[in-house]
């Protein structure tokens, strides 16, 4: 695994020199290797982030930086576009009203840690974290396990001429078990508002086909943003599934959703990378 990149964005000398020496503390004991990055304001963390985004894997950020100066929650806007799955920890001096504290962790998914810090505390993130990367690790060669059966399974598709509805439903059908839990939560807590077959899964993980504009699609559907003008939706009846929408996002490029209504979550049904090669 490589070397867990941790943010440090504070006032305070003493903050950036406790978290140093709890990371030393517990590189060599729990093997975990970890680089610091040192901010003392926040134009200069958001400057870091804007030139190397998703660069961070965890970031503590102070709440005051003193009187005059942009505050740590000012930040917290910029920071969640930029970066929206960041894992952010708030250092505090100031005990926040009730409220507050909600209000930011509702809005933006950040904790608080209270000042002084203790050192167990920051190592017991970073641990977490550690094992949380680990984690995402395992899901990463599943996917790659996963797109070999994947072509296997297109293979016999296209051999055996099928209909892609046909292959749709063999494929979310035989690979209902290879797709492990783990997985299907990751990506449902990414778009908390959607829910997906297994093989929407896979496809998504894919990097070899993966294209950024679907996550950009996904990411407007769930937050219920409208579609931007490239984006063309329309009624998809030929797999005969009731409220499936298909989405055109780009000249071969096609998701396909089914709306099912009675408060349930859209399901992502599948994607089609190469609408030509399937149909034509």
């Amino acid at each position: 695994m490589e070397n867990i990149l941790v943010g440090v964005a504070d006032d305070e000398q003493s903050v950036h020199d406790l978290l140093k020496k709890s990371i030393e503390n517990i590189q060599d004991t729990l093997k975990i290797k970890c680089d610091i990055i040192d901010f003392y304001d926040t134009d200069e963390l958001l400057d870091y982030c804007y030139e190397n985004i998703d660069a961070l894997d965890v970031l503590f950020l102070d709440i005051d930086f003193g009187s005059g100066n942009p505050q740590g929650t000012d930040a917290l806007q910029d920071l969640r576009e930029i970066s929206p799955k960041l894992d952010i920890y708030m250092l505090s001096g100031m005990k926040l009203p009730d409220d507050d504290t909600l209000g930011y962790a509702e809005a933006y998914g950040v904790e608080f840690i209270d000042k002084p810090v203790r050192s167990v505390v920051l190592s017991a993130k970073i641990i977490s974290l550690k094992k949380r990367l680990e984690g995402y690790e395992k899901i990463l060669q599943e996917a790659k396990e996963n797109r070999e059966l994947i072509g296997i399974l297109e293979e016999e598709y296209m051999t055996a001429k099928h209909s892609l509805a046909d292959f749709m439903n063999n494929i979310n059908t035989r690979m209902q078990n290879a797709i492990k839990k783990d997985t299907r939560t990751l990506i449902e807590e990414i778009f908390d508002n959607l829910e997906f077959t297994p093989l929407a899964i896979a496809e998504i993980l894919d990097e070899k086909t993966f294209d950024k504009r679907v996550y950009k699609l996904l990411k407007t559907i769930n937050n219920g943003d409208p579609l931007s003008n490239g984006i063309r939706k329309q009624p998809f009846n030929e797999w005969k599934i009731e409220k499936l929408f298909e989405y055109r996002y780009s000249k071969t490029g096609r998701m396909y959703m089914q709306e099912r209504g009675d408060g349930k979550k859209n399901l992502v049904y599948c994607l089609d990378y190469n609408h030509k090669k399937h149909y034509g």
